[in-house]
This record gives structure tokens, sequence and C-alpha cells, in this order.
């Protein structure tokens, strides 16, 4: 039973570090956690136990506001100036985020979306304190997680090449067939991509990558197109993009505040905008030092604009001024029917940023030689003809280590289009499938491409039941990684599911959509996906949201007959290592559709309504056009047989139409240099729609002027040449914006942690701490965070202490600690039985318990049966103690002179000559004595009596029909049966039967007939059992006792009888079956007891 406990424990650790370590050496180490579910904000408890609460610096932490009136405070200290960045992430907008210091107010933010930011340089050394509140009007009630982090801003000395990250290994990620992630052959590199190919690429973990791991071509080189240099190399990235926002599409409510949000608290913004060279004039102005252009599309231009061709281009926004006026946009017709004056209807712009370097590397197109321009708030194709992004703080790669994906072929904008009352919810899912070793899942990544959405995550593992292992709301649309509350173990090869339900907000007025790899004979995907079975579904039927009953709904194979697997990856920890991917290959040949199956595929599709947002199918350059509004299942079905439906929609130019456009007539433009800039442009960025969906109304004002130039959160300009992938370019300025903006909050968590005390004994398991009368004793613990990695940095060291239990036997000191660091936790004052938690603040899911046992010191006391007794020779006597005490001690029996008196371990005493001896019973400290007289004289003596006991060797079966307990020998010769039976002969030549007998140390039972009995036997309502095995044969077991027959262990006392019922073994409770059900004295196993306790599968007590 030890050996079983203690590989069960090996296990758990193995499973608690998920990887192939040495466990360190420390002290009274009592746990190495497995994450658990927690939903306690040990930051409030710790303000309400300490008032302000101190923290770290740097330091990440969650908490969360509770009403619209809680106030969280935490102090920290700087030691030195330093340039300092404070972020909060809020996921209900409408925060206030204040700084001070010593009363005096240094930094305040109040934002009026979800996330606030606060950055001073130089602030000078001494003690701050960050209140997180909210602002006066607040539209909910005030109940909200936030992330909460302090550290020291960026302060690189950039020198071009740092951060840089590489555009080329991007394109050949996307294009080259050794990529495990490639969505198309390399030809169609020089058709330009994109914004979404960028989160295709995070996500699966392909980068960011160093520039030197697959460099751009030099700059200046014009001939050459992306299919001749691009190049795919496997590489570590530098971190794991945790999400991509997709902002509301420009037009919508409030969008432009949206933006501003977006590009104050992550970095820059990659969008599309679009030329027509027939109104470059137009669309371009100078100012009056001719350094700064200005760019306006009238809306009033579009049609005309298009039909003449126009081409996409990727830029990024990297910040605002609503002082640019309108006049400096104001464009001029001359000639045909849109001849006229045309000027945006209200001031400001965003600046944006290109990618076709500075100076005299700028070609001649660009009217800005410093790679920037003002874009007019009214430019009206800006962002909404292309999908936009930015992208969110990066966390370590070795948080996660192993990604799971179906969606390798791609991650295609969907829309599965439901009612929008916020009555209807998206459940889908996708089924993998884990290798030879378990792992631990941590997180869910998943693309919504609408705002708003609220969101469960279901997790069905094997047979089980889906249960519901994280619910939540995400006010921007993206790719999301979903950390969940608790850590769930996956075991080797076993299949999962992770189910996922969207709901968009009551009120909500666009589409809830999400991204997928598509079969291309469905017309809504990349060139060679095919359609395997089960894989991905989507569920029809009633779903509540914070539920997991899918019992009212219909779950359909949209992976087989369809050919569709969603965006939904999975990211585990595995003991394997860093960088493992299981990903499905869609493109292999077995499954292909049938004709029929396709048609029946469209049909399916068509009636639930899932179509395409705007996009090229196949990745070629033919368009699909799609009606803004909501589709109808006729639309649909058009779109997936290759047609426009008559409803009309966005019209998207061939190639050939694009390239045949006059290119305008520049000085110094060479013939080739006119030739590929037309491609450039016109390949540059592939349209596709964000959400039309609304953003709520944002009340606060935003500053007017704001550049992340000023903030130093930007990298040089770069130079595309005369490339098709400006939406690398824009991509890559994106992602390094973001990291110059939150590159030194990277999310690292621990991967366990391990308590060690330092007062007391440790027993099985329990701290044991002894008090003597009126001590005091302070017990102190060391909590340690633990991690697979060399370079481990939590982003908070900070440990918070529970006390649970009997509280009245201690006083609470120290509520929090740091990692190693030893802090006095309690003081004992009295006994009673408690429970200490150390809790990590870097993730909270994160817990060890020490259960601890205070006894103090009162002796034991012993009563006896009896004080004195007279026996003849021959005769026994049970000497029975009564121990009180507060701690269960073991109670001994001992003779002065055992040969006069002698005594078993069960206090039955034999009376063997004339004399007198004394019986000592020992408890721990505590004892007391029986003086036994012997004589030889019947009838004499004041305690014997003629049924006190046997007289010894006069067997006779009603005499000896009684369990073991003399503690004697007994003489004799054992003799073999013909039969293969034993029997023992006593010395005078009987032979016992129906009773026990010690021969040689062991006891050993003979039944009616006189044979050696073996296996389970009942004597006078006791189960014993007597060993079956041909070296043991016969001898009655003691102890712990495991049965093959009937799959489980019992337990035996030291007498040999069974036990039944609750049973407490060196300290440690048990429960064996009291029903006589053919399983009677069995212990239970991982399940409750009769009178609803809990078991582990040890059979031990828990709850």
């Amino acid at each position: 039973m030890r050996q079983q406990w203690n590989i069960l424990t090996a296990k758990i650790l193995i499973l608690c570090f998920m990887a192939e370590m040495t466990v360190p050496v420390l002290p009274d180490i009592t746990a190495f956690a497995l994450p658990v579910e927690s939903t306690v904000d040990y930051w409030e408890l710790m303000e309400e136990a300490a008032g302000e609460v101190t923290i770290g610096f740097p330091v990440r932490i969650e908490a969360s506001l509770e009403g619209a009136g809680d106030r969280d405070r935490f102090a920290f200290a700087l030691e030195d100036t330093t340039d300092l960045s404070v972020r909060l992430e809020s996921e209900r907008e409408g925060a206030l985020l204040t700084l001070t210091r010593e009363g005096t107010l240094c930094g305040r933010s109040s934002l009026p979306y979800y996330d606030q930011i606060i950055e001073i340089d130089e602030m000078p050394a001494g003690r701050y304190v960050l209140e997180v509140s909210w602002q006066d009007e607040v539209r909910h009630g005030g109940n909200s997680d936030y992330q909460l982090t302090v550290t020291k801003s960026l302060d690189y000395d950039w020198d071009g090449d740092n951060p840089n990250y590489s555009e080329a290994h991007i394109a050949g990620a996307m294009f080259r067939e050794n990529s495990p992630v490639y969505l198309s052959t390399p030809s169609d590199a020089d058709l330009g991509g994109y914004t979404f190919y960028l989160t295709h690429y995070a996500a699966h973990w392909q980068g960011p990558v160093k520039d030197s791991v697959a460099p751009y071509r030099p700059e200046g080189a014009w001939e050459e197109s992306p299919n001749e240099y691009i190049i795919y190399r496997e590489a570590e990235p530098e971190f794991h993009i945790q999400d991509t926002i997709i902002p509301p599409e420009p037009g919508t409510e409030n969008w432009i505040e949206h933006w501003k949000n977006i590009i104050m608290t992550t970095g820059a913004i990659s969008t599309g905008l679009g030329i027509n060279w027939n109104y470059t004039d137009s669309f371009w102005n100078m100012d009056e030092r001719g350094d700064v252009s200005f760019h306006y599309f009238p809306e009033e231009l579009q049609q005309i604009a298009e039909e003449e061709g126009v081409s996409g281009h990727s830029i990024a926004i990297v910040g605002w001024d609503d002082s640019i006026p309108a006049e400096a946009f104001k464009i001029t017709v001359a000639t045909g029917s849109n001849a006229g004056e045309y000027m945006p209807e209200r001031d400001g712009a965003w600046i944006c940023r290109d990618s076709y370097g500075t100076g005299e590397d700028t070609p001649y197109w660009m009217l800005s030689e410093d790679g920037y321009f003002y874009a007019s708030y009214d430019s009206f194709e800006l962002g909404v003809w292309y999908a936009s992004e930015a992208y969110g703080a990066g966390e370590k790669i070795d948080n996660y280590n192993h990604v799971y994906s179906n969606s390798t072929a791609g991650m295609f904008p969907l829309a599965f289009f439901l009612e929008t009352n916020g009555q209807e919810d998206l459940l889908y899912s996708n089924v993998f499938h884990t290798g030879n070793r378990g792992e631990t899942l941590r997180a869910v990544g998943v693309y919504m491409t609408s705002p708003g959405c609220s969101y469960d995550i279901l997790l069905r593992i094997g047979d089980e039941v889906p249960r519901l292992v994280k619910s939540g709301y995400e006010p921007y649309g993206g790719f999301h990684t979903l950390r969940l509350d608790s850590g769930i173990v996956l075991p080797e090869n076993t299949e999962f599911e992770v189910i996922v339900s969207l709901k968009m907000e009551d009120g909500s007025n666009g589409d809830i959509g999400v991204t997928a790899a598509a079969a291309e004979e469905l017309g809504l995907g990349v060139s060679g996906v095919k359609n395997k079975s089960g894989f991905s579904y989507i569920y029809e039927g009633d779903y509540r949201m914070g539920t997991a009953d899918l019992s009212d709904t219909e779950r359909l194979d949209i992976s087989g007959g369809q050919g569709i697997y969603p965006a939904i990856l999975a990211y585990t920890y595995s003991p394997e290592g860093l960088g493992l991917s299981t990903f499905l290959d869609v493109r292999a040949e077995e499954g292909s559709a049938s004709e029929e199956e396709i048609q029946e595929a469209r049909e399916t599709l068509a009636a639930a309504g899932i179509v395409p947002r705007s996009q090229e199918a196949s990745m070629g350059t033919e368009g699909i056009a799609l009606a803004a509004g909501k589709a109808t299942p006729s639309d649909a079905e058009e779109i997936l047989d290759g047609k426009e439906p008559e409803s009309g929609g966005d019209y998207v130019p061939g190639e050939e139409e694009i390239l045949d456009e006059p290119i305008p007539d520049k000085e110094a433009a060479s013939p080739e240099a006119e030739e590929y800039a037309g491609r450039k442009i016109a390949d540059g960025m592939r349209r596709a729609s964000s959400s039309s969906a609304d953003g709520p109304e944002l009340d606060v004002e935003l500053p007017s002027y704001y550049n992340l130039a000023d903030e130093g959160e930007l990298t040089s300009v770069k130079n595309q040449g005369a490339s098709s992938l400006c939406w690398a370019f824009s991509g890559t300025a994106s992602m390094e914006s973001a990291f110059l903006k939150s590159g030194s909050n990277m999310v690292n968590f621990p991967r366990g942690i391990a308590i060690s005390a330092e007062s007391g004994t440790m027993e099985n398991g329990v701290l044991k701490v002894r008090l003597s009368e009126g001590e005091e004793i302070p017990l102190s613990f060391t909590a340690l965070l633990l991690s697979d990695s060399d370079y481990f940095n939590p982003e908070t060291d900070q440990i918070y202490w529970e006390i649970s239990g009997d509280t009245d036997a201690v006083e609470a000191d120290t509520v929090r600690s740091k990692s190693g660091e030893s802090i006095q936790v309690m003081t004992a004052k009295s006994s009673g039985n408690l429970t200490v938690t150390a809790v990590s603040m870097a993730d909270q899911s994160l817990k060890a318990q020490i259960p601890v046992k205070i006894y103090e010191d009162i002796p034991a006391r012993i009563t006896l049966n009896r004080t004195e007794v007279d026996l003849r020779a021959g005769q026994t006597f049970r000497l029975t103690a009564d121990v009180e005490s507060q701690e269960e001690l073991k109670v001994m029996f001992s003779s002065s002179d055992p040969s006069v008196a002698d005594v078993d371990n069960n206090g039955l005493i034999l009376a063997l000559r004339p004399g007198t001896a004394a019986i000592r019973v020992t408890a721990g400290s505590a004892s007391a004595e029986c003086i036994v007289r012997v004589s030889r004289d019947s009838g004499r003596g004041s305690g014997g009596s003629s049924n006190s006991g046997s007289r010894y060797p006069a067997w006779t079966a009603g005499e000896m029909n009684q369990g073991p307990g003399a503690a004697l020998d007994t003489p004799g010769t054992w003799e073999q049966e013909a039969n293969g039976l034993w029997k023992y002969r006593l010395i005078d030549g009987r032979y016992p039967k129906n009773t026990f007998v010690k021969i040689n140390g062991s006891w050993y039972y003979f039944d009616e007939d006189g044979t050696m009995a073996a296996g389970w036997r009942l004597v006078q309502d006791f189960w014993y059992y007597l060993s079956e095995e041909p070296e043991s044969l016969g001898k009655m077991a003691t102890g712990w006792l495991y049965d093959p027959s009937y799959s489980g262990w019992f337990y035996l006392k030291e007498s040999g009888e069974m036990v039944t019922g609750w049973q407490s073994v060196q300290g440690i409770w048990y429960y064996f079956q009291e029903v006589s059900d053919g399983n009677k004295g069995k212990m239970y196993q991982d399940r409750r007891t009769p009178d609803g306790y809990l078991v582990n599968s040890e059979g031990q007590w828990i709850s």
C-alpha cells in the first residue's frame, strides 16, 4: 500500500512539472501543486488584511473591482529614477487609474474604453500609490476583472535593427510549401495579401522572428518579385503574440475613438487604403513645404474610381492629429462627370507610416520623403475595404509549448449569420488527439471577427460529458488567447474536443463571425483543402451561456461534407519540450468529397446561412462579391456557386485590369520603375472587410494629438521596394510597435509551487506542533515558485498566505511574501486543526497546502479496568486501558516477570507459575500498573473466576473456540495428511480444533476436524485471513491486505480481526465497507462514504 502511494505521488509530481527535470532538494516540501480553479480575489483579501497593499516592482497582477464604489490601492517603491509605465487592462470599460506620491497626483488615465495607461519619464525614487476605481459615470454594474502592470518603460538605443522582424519570413510561411502553415503556391506571393495572414502566422507560433532569419532583399532591388526571393526557415519565435485586435470598421459608430484607444494602449494599427492612378494628384496633396502629403479618397468618386481600377496598399496608423484642417485635403477634378472640388466634412487626420524608405530611397510616386503622411478621417476607403489589425502584449514562449490546430490552411473570415438581438449563440468546436504523453491544457485560442462578444469555452475529454472551463467577454474582435482558470490534465492517446460559444451583446447590429480554413470546392477557401470527417463541428439548437448543457443541441460535422475547419487552437504544456505542434493535414488526399457530397454541403451551408465575407476564392485574383447587408439563403447559394448575388456588392478587379491602368507621368521614372510600381500598388493589399458592428458609445475626451514616434514606440521606416509585401511590412511595423509599447510586460507564468515549514514535525504530510502549557510558537513557512526554464522570471514573485480551519488556535501574522522568502505566517497559541495555503499571485490557479495539527502538551492519563488480579496457573485475563490524550497514542504492555505472568500487545495476560508480576501499561509519557498474583490452589485468590480464561494445555473444542491472544508458543509437531492438508499435534497427543494456536511466533487457525485453515475465516463474528501463499501457508495476516479476488484493500488489526467503518491508520482516516453485501471490509476509494465524506484514490479522507 505504501509503495503504491509513493508511485502515485511521483506521478503527480511529474504532472505538476510537466517536464523531465530534477526535483530540487528542499526541507519538508509537502506540495507541488497542479493548477486548480481560483475564484477568489486574493489582492482584495490582502488589502482587507493589511490595508494598503504593497506590491513589487516590476509586477503584473490580476484583481477585480466589485461594485461601482470599489477602490483598489497598491503601493510600490522606486529605488532609482525610472521611466515608468503603468498599464491597466479591464474586462469592462470606464476604469480610472491614478498615480500619486505623498498625496500629490503624478498621473491619471481615464480613457473611455477598456485599457488605461500612464507613462512618465524620469520618475524620481520614492514610494508611490496606484488606485484603480471607476470613472464617475459607468453604464454597467461596476464588476470587472482587470490586469495591472507596473514596469519600466523600454529605453532602447535604436539603430534601425532592433526589434527588426522579418517580413520575408512571414511571406515564406504563407507561400512556401515547406512551411507547416502555408496557404497557397509561391506564385501567389506576387498577388499581395491580407492582414489576417499575420494572425495566422502568429497564432501558429511561426513568429515574429528576427530579420536575420530570413533577410529581405537589398533596398532598391525593384526588379525582383516576392516569388523570386522569399524563403521559409523553421525558427523559434521571439515571443508569442497573445492577441490580435480587429478595430471597428470605419464608418460604424464611435470608430475613431476606438482606433485612438487601440493605438494609445497597444500600438500601431495595420490597415489598407486605395489608390487610383488617374486620380493620384487628386487623392494626394502637398503642403506648402512640399514634404508632407495628404491623402483623401472622396466617397463621391468611389464608383468611377473603381471602374477605372483601384489598387490596394497597406500602411500602419501610428497616431492622429485633430488639428489638421479639412482644407489640407481639398482636391480638384478638372474633367469628366466628376469634375469639381471635394473636401472632407471635418478636420483631423490619421498619422500614417509607409514602407518605402526615406530620403533618396523613397520612390517617385510617394510624395513624402520621411515615410509618413496624413490620411483624412473621412477618406472613404481607408480601413473599409481592407481589414485592419493591431497586436496585443506578447508572452514568453515557454508558457505553453504545444499548439494544436486544424486550421493550418488559413484563417479566412466566415460570417455565421444569426439573429443579432442577443438571443442566439454560435456554438462550434474542434477535435484534437494527444500523443503518447500526458499534457496540461492551459489556454485556448479563438478568432472572432466581431466586437463585443461574450464567450464560453467547454471541454470534452474522451467519453466524458463536456464541462465549462472558461467564460468571459472580449470588447474587440480578433484572435484572443484565453488562458483557462485552471490547468486541465489531458491523458495520453486521448481525444479532446474544445467547444466555443459566442454571443454578441444585446442590441448589436452586426453578425457573429469567425475564421476558418475551408475547402476550395465550396468557394470558401484555399487550394488543396479536403474534407475530413470528425474534426470540426457546429452545434444547432438551444444552449444557455454559462452552462455545459448540450442536451438540446445537435452536433453537425462541418469538416466532413463541408470541409470547414474553424480557427480554434489549443495551447498545452507538454513534458516533451518547446516548440511542439500537432497540425491536422487538411490537404491530404484521403477523405476527398464526391460531387454529390459537395452539392449536399453547399445546400447545407446555404440553408444555415454560412457565407464568406468579401474575400477572394482559392487565393486567386478573381473576387467574390458579397452585399454589405445580411445574406439570404439564396445569396449564400449563389456565392457558393461562384456567382454574385443580385443584391450587388463590392467589385474587385482582376490583375490584368489593374496592370493596364495608365501610370502617371513623373519625372525621373524609368519604364521599368513604372511597370513594377504599377504591379506593386495593384497587388499589395487584398480586400477583406471588418465587422460592421458598432462599438459602444465613448464620451470621455481623448487627446487631440498623439504620435507613437514621440513616445519612442516606433522603429525605423523600412523599404519594401517593388514587392507586393506591403501587408507584411505594415504588419511587422505594428508588431514592433506593440513590442515597444509592452515588450517589457511579457507574460511569464510559474509552473509549480512548493512549501516548506521550519517549525514542528512533518508526519505523513501533516505538520504537527506541540505546545507546552502557556507556550506560544511562531510558525514560519517558505513558498517557492518553480519553473522548467533556466531564465524563469515570473511577472510577480509574490505569495499570498491563507489560513483556514480552527483559526482561534492561532494569531495570523504576515499574509504575503516573496518566492523563496521565509516568513512568519502565524503564531500557534492553542490546540486545533488548520490548513495553510500558499497562492501564487503570478498565477492564482497555482496553490499548495500544508495541514497543521497543534497539540497542547497535556500529559496523557491511563485508566485500567483492574489494578490487581489473582489468577491460577494456566488462566488468562484481558487487561484493558482507557487512554485520555489529545492525540492518538499507542498503548504498550509489558511484564516485570514474564515467567510468572506474560502479556501480549493486546493486554491478554497468561498466568504461568506461582508468584507475583507487575503488568506495566504505557502510552506516550503516561503509565499505569496492574499487579498479578498467580497461585496453584483452585478457588484461591480474589480476582480470578472459573470462566475467566482457559487452562493450558488441556485443549477442548469448547474451551479453545476463541481468537488469538496468548503470547507464548504452543509446543507440538506438524503432520501432513494424505490429502495434503496439515494438522498440528500437541505434546499430549491431541489436535487443536476450532481455535487459534501460536506456533513459532505466528498464529494459525484449525478447523473443527483439526486441519489448518487458509483464506478467509469467520470466527465468533469476526473475519480473519489465513495466508494462502506456499511460503506462509496458514499464517494469520495483520495490517494492510490486498485481495485480488475482491480487487480491493482490507485492514486487519494486530489481533487479526478485519476492521469495518471508519478507522484511523497511522493518523490517517479510511472507511471500510460495513454492509455484508459480499464486499464487507473492503476499503472505499475515490468515492463518497455512506455518511457523505469524500475519500481519494488512496482511500484517504479528504473532505
